[in-house]
């Protein structure tokens, strides 16, 4: 059986909504998020700013200040559901967002993400608690005592029945959790218990010899799982420094951009939204003019390299201009099936021959007619080489 699972969370500060949205942003180490999978996740919003303004756009100027400025919504569902593996997920999320939507308004659900790169996938919405009625703040109209937090779990449930996942057991003595005691506990190590086997005493042993018998038979029975926990602290340290330098990366960047964060401050959503794209755009145009700057380089030196060869070999006598064609046939024939190869042995050739063109004295030229010949003038150019080494 297959559970739906909501969580909500009361965020009563702006530090309190910017702690979250670096979570669910990855702007700062999430242990039990896979980095290689990160790029799957999905956000309503481009960046934490856009979903800070978004919130603050819909806060009453008049409010207490103990309110609570936003619920952060965590939906997901049991690990062994077997909708993840084809389209019910996506319905489900969709569902689940429709739902939201009709609790608290559309204009209310400011921003969604969904995450790909932990254990379970999750919905993750940012909801401005406003009494549609009213118009304040009430967070407590909509997660207010155990009875709220019971029927909205049972109505999101019955939302997403078709699907194929079932409400926990109602009226059971399991509370609600809150998001961040979920995460301790998915970030939470699985303690590791090694199970020994005791081995049985021998006739006529002593208390001491059967002592030191269980002593080395429990070590030799440990002492895998001792090793692979070494291995695995290493890693775990490994990891830690790695992250500090990366914190210590994530500061500096921060610096950089705090001008840009200072000045986009007065502009609305609408108006921020407009300039990060404007930013993706002129980012992008950037990567693809430093993407052909790199290739006419990459050209610029190839030419090069050719003119300088092209002026060696002008500057050689007619009798080593022939035996430089004699040896590139030969290198021709003889790489002619991998092209690349083929490149790096002429290459590495005329590299030789730039160095030291009066070698080409000491090597006998021979007549070519047939590729036999151009056979035996390899043969013969190969052993030159080693004897001249």
């Amino acid at each position: 059986m297959a559970f739906a699972i909501l969580r909500a969370e009361k965020l009563k500060t702006m530090g309190n909504v910017g702690g979250s949205l670096a979570h669910n942003y990855r702007t700062i180490e999430t242990p039990n998020a896979d980095p290689s999978r990160t790029p799957d996740n999905s956000h309503s919003l481009p960046t934490p700013e856009a979903v800070k303004a978004a919130i603050s756009e819909r806060l009453p100027e008049k409010r207490r200040s103990d309110a609570v400025l936003c619920i952060e919504y965590m939906i997901t569902a049991s690990p062994e559901w077997k909708g993840w593996d084809d389209d019910r997920q996506k319905e489900y999320f969709d569902q689940a967002k429709q739902w939201l939507e009709q609790q608290h308004g559309k204009q209310n659900v400011v921003a969604t993400s969904i995450h790909r790169d932990e254990t379970t996938p999750h919905l993750i919405a940012y909801v401005v608690p406003l009494d549609q009625e009213t118009g304040r703040l009430n967070a407590k109209k909509f997660l207010g005592g155990k009875a709220k937090l019971a029927q909205m779990q049972s109505d999101f449930a019955d939302r997403v029945k078709n699907l194929g996942l079932d409400r926990g057991i109602e009226g059971s003595k399991a509370k609600h959790t809150r998001i961040k005691e979920y995460y301790a506990t998915v970030n939470s190590p699985t303690p590791q218990t090694a199970k020994v086997d005791r081995p049985k005493p021998a006739i006529f042993e002593t208390t001491a010899q059967y002592g030191d018998k269980v002593v080395n038979s429990v070590l030799e029975q440990i002492k895998p799982q001792w090793e692979s926990m070494a291995e695995l602290t290493k890693e775990v340290r490994a990891a830690r420094k790695e992250a500090a330098a990366s914190h210590k990366t994530l500061i500096q960047l921060q610096k950089r951009v705090k001008p840009y964060l200072d000045s986009i401050r007065p502009l609305n959503l609408q108006q921020r939204v407009t300039l990060d794209n404007m930013m993706a755009k002129t980012s992008k145009a950037m990567q693809e003019e430093r993407a052909t700057a790199e290739i006419q380089k990459k050209q610029q030196q190839e030419q090069a390299k050719i003119e300088r060869w092209e002026k060696i070999y002008s500057n050689l006598t007619s009798d080593q201009q022939v035996k430089v064609e004699v040896l590139m046939s030969v290198i021709a024939e003889k790489f002619k099936d991998d092209p690349a190869l083929l490149n790096q042995k002429t290459k590495e050739a005329q590299d030789k021959i730039a160095s030291n063109p009066m070698a080409l004295d000491n090597v006998p030229l021979p007549t070519i007619k047939t590729q036999q010949d151009i056979d035996i003038a390899a043969n013969q150019q190969e052993s030159n080489n080693q004897r001249s080494r």
